[in-house]
């Protein structure tokens, strides 16, 4: 059986996804960009 799935649960499935790093311009995994990503919203969130 089937199951139809969005792009963003695939891509949080799969660690074959490679996205670019804009900063560096290199390639990393989709995981590690949304650790990082994670990581830097954290910082903005902490009171200043």
């Amino acid at each position: 059986m089937e199951r139809d799935t969005i792009l963003g649960d695939y891509l949080k499935s799969t660690s074959l996804c490679k996205v670019i790093d804009s900063d560096t311009g290199k390639w990393t995994t989709y995981r590690e960009a949304q650790e990082v990503s994670i990581k830097e919203k954290d910082l903005e969130s902490i009171p200043v």
